[in-house]
């Protein structure tokens, strides 16, 4: 079968053409008329259409539009894909650190991308990093010109530790923030950390309790007690100071329990029960009336003795002692013991017995006058606990 192919004059295309741009004819209509198909007739219409360089361009410029939303939607998913890669990298950095990354570093992200050259807008910064436009000028205020203020903490760390040698952190920072000192907690660990000035924790196991003794021991009468103010409960303890050429001396203290501060105290060279006796009858005085104040103590033989047990009916104070192997029972003068070890230096090898009895008097002083407590909600033992009569002296050295 042979193809028949019809020859179209110029002047039946541009009659077919113009018809059509014309509107009197549809591009059906414009083919039946020729005796040909629509597509021939589109063909006519670029060759002798007049709107054929806006057709044109149009298509070209449908091209590039489609190119660039193309290109668009393939960058919005890279940016989205990195999005999540970055938020995985924080979490992660965040988990890893025990840190929040975005808490301690969006000021610094905003003042970044909100100044210099390429400014971005700080509303939608601060909405992407959480915080208010307020937030951000507060925070600005506050900053103020870049200064180092290393220095000014430096010198009052310092001033502070004359008095407290081994003054934590926490309790460093809240006392700068009362001297207005502009330094935050993460700030103040750097700058002691960079200074070589972090407390370095102390360890030490001597055994000052004898309990093996054929003394009776008393019941376990704080186990379930609610303290609820001072004159309660006294706790007591012992523990050692080194002098040189390996001899010992050893501080006996009764402390307040719910002021945690000390009413009595004395030095011996030996761990006789008459030095346990000693700072009794100074606790007795600051105490006033003793009836029915609790005294609790561990199974140590001096106060499981005779003596001291007598001396506890004649004030009328309970007697009260830990379970065996129980030290924790008296936590709370364990922990005298170890701050006025750790932070007062009377961890040192006193060169004399004289010099350790002068280090332990100026130790309580400051202990109970100006350290605070947490668990006092950062008062100290002396505003607590408000003697009734002014403490005793320190025992003459024996």
């Amino acid at each position: 079968m042979t193809r028949s192919f019809h020859h179209f004059s110029p002047e039946l295309k541009q009659r077919i053409v113009a018809e059509v741009e014309e509107g009197r004819l549809t591009l059906r209509e414009a083919a039946q008329d020729a005796r040909t198909t629509i597509s021939q007739v589109r063909v006519w219409l670029d060759e002798y259409g007049r709107y054929k360089p806006k057709r044109d361009i149009v298509e070209v410029v449908m091209r590039s539009e489609q190119e660039r939303i193309t290109a668009l939607e393939k960058a919005l998913a890279e940016a989205h894909l990195k999005l999540l890669v970055y938020e995985e990298l924080i979490a992660q950095a965040n988990t890893r650190f025990k840190t929040d990354i975005k808490k301690k570093l969006w000021y610094a992200t905003a003042h970044a991308l909100c100044h210099g050259d390429d400014r971005c807008d700080r509303r939608a910064v601060c909405r992407i990093l959480g915080c208010t436009r307020d937030a951000y000028y507060k925070r600005q205020r506050r900053t103020g010109p870049a200064r180092d203020t290393a220095a000014d903490v430096i010198a009052h760390v310092d001033a502070l530790r004359a008095v407290q040698p081994r003054l934590g952190t926490r309790k460093l920072h809240d006392a700068l923030a009362t001297a207005g000192v502009p330094v935050g907690r993460d700030r103040l660990f750097t700058v002691l950390r960079t200074s070589g000035r972090l407390v370095p924790r102390k360890r030490r196991a001597t055994q000052t309790t004898y309990s093996r003794h054929a003394y009776a021991v008393a019941p376990n009468l704080v186990k379930d007690l609610t303290v609820t103010g001072p004159r309660q409960v006294v706790v007591c303890d012992i523990t050692y100071l080194r002098l040189e050429r390996g001899v010992f001396a050893y501080l006996f203290l009764v402390t307040d329990l719910y002021a945690r501060h000390i009413v009595g105290w004395h030095l011996s060279r030996n761990l006789s029960h008459h030095a346990a006796l000693r700072a009794l009858d100074q606790a007795q005085q600051a105490l006033g009336d003793c009836t029915g104040i609790v005294h609790h103590s561990d199974r140590g033989s001096q106060y499981c003795c005779h003596d001291y047990l007598h001396r506890l009916h004649a004030l009328r104070m309970l007697p009260s002692m830990t379970d065996a192997a129980h030290c924790y029972q008296n936590a709370v003068a364990e922990r005298v013991n170890g701050i006025l070890k750790d932070e007062f230096d009377l961890d040192a090898v006193f060169p004399t017995f004289t010099a350790a009895h002068e280090a332990v008097a100026h130790a309580v002083t400051i202990y109970n006058t100006v350290r605070p407590h947490w668990s006092l909600d950062l008062q100290t033992p002396q505003a607590v606990f408000q003697p009734a009569t002014t403490p005793a002296q320190p025992a003459p050295i024996v």
